[in-house]
């Protein structure tokens, strides 16, 4: 059997660089024809996008087995059109059946600020699926929203910054449907909110650093995991709020920030410097 993995230049489809014009169509036809049986794309594609900004004006979907790569994520943007259509810039899968392999790599993902804008949105990533080496900025509501049968999926070498009028929530979890990893990543806030919020799910974090958040990650009841290694910056209030039963917090690093760790369901607020392990039961 002969194995075959597309990779495609996005400009062969009409994507048009450094030009302020909708390239929405052009891209989706990329990102299409990377995972086409018809080209012969058993298993997947990588779609290459160049050096520069390529602009939207509505929101693309990935596939199952797609890969959309720049050239590094400070210098290949997807970047928002005033006037920009739809509460998310990507779509990281078409929110039916599951996609597996599915990633963003090496570039930014930039929401010019836009009134209620998110980045990034995904219902239904397993294995192989994720983001590597991406920033996401100048968003207005989410940085990267998960709601739905997430899981399995990573998320390396994120940085994660709203915009300047500040955010809600940097990296939110809302629903996941099991194991998720997101290491060596960063939220600075503006005025946000949050930096991250883990609804439910269970997740492996570590070597996370977070800035201008009145709080650093919220954890909620139906979510379980281990932090790793969290560091609280500049601007931020609180570094973690527990709300539940399932998690352990280990090398939490309080920095500038007020409290170090609040544990609401216990009425427990940790102001040590250096927090080497915490769980809720101890």
């Amino acid at each position: 059997m002969t194995f075959k993995r597309n990779v495609i230049d996005v400009r062969d489809f009409g994507v048009r660089v450094n030009r302020e014009i909708d390239n929405t169509d052009a891209l989706q036809d990329a990102i299409d024809s990377a995972n086409c049986p018809d080209e012969g794309a058993t298993f997947g594609g990588v779609v290459e996008l160049p050096e520069g900004v390529i602009y939207l004006a509505s929101m693309p979907h990935m596939m199952s087995r797609v890969v959309l790569r720049g050239q590094g994520k400070r210098t290949t943007m997807i970047k928002a059109l005033p006037g920009f259509v739809g509460d998310y810039l990507i779509d990281l899968d078409q929110g039916r059946g599951l996609s597996f392999d599915s990633r963003l790599e090496s570039l930014s993902v930039n929401c010019s600020g836009i009134d209620g804008l998110s980045g990034l949105r995904a219902t239904v990533l397993q294995e192989g699926c994720g983001v590597a080496s991406v920033m996401v900025c100048d968003y207005t509501k989410y940085g990267i929203h998960l709601n739905g049968n997430v899981a399995n999926a990573s998320w390396i070498d994120t940085e994660i910054y709203s915009s300047n009028s500040g955010a809600e929530i940097g990296f939110y979890v809302e629903e996941a449907g099991g194991a998720c990893n997101l290491q060596r990543s960063t939220v600075n806030g503006g005025r946000q909110k949050i930096g991250m919020r883990f609804g439910s799910g269970a997740w492996d974090i570590g070597a996370v650093h977070l800035e201008q958040c009145d709080i650093g990650i919220v954890t909620e009841d139906q979510a379980a995991g281990m932090t790793s290694t969290i560091n609280g910056g500049n601007g931020t209030q609180t570094v973690i709020e527990n709300n539940g039963n399932w998690w352990t917090f280990i090398n939490t690093i309080r920095g500038p920030a007020e409290h170090t760790l609040i544990d609401k369901a216990r009425g427990r607020t940790l102001d040590d410097t250096y927090l080497h392990i915490y769980t809720p039961q101890q």
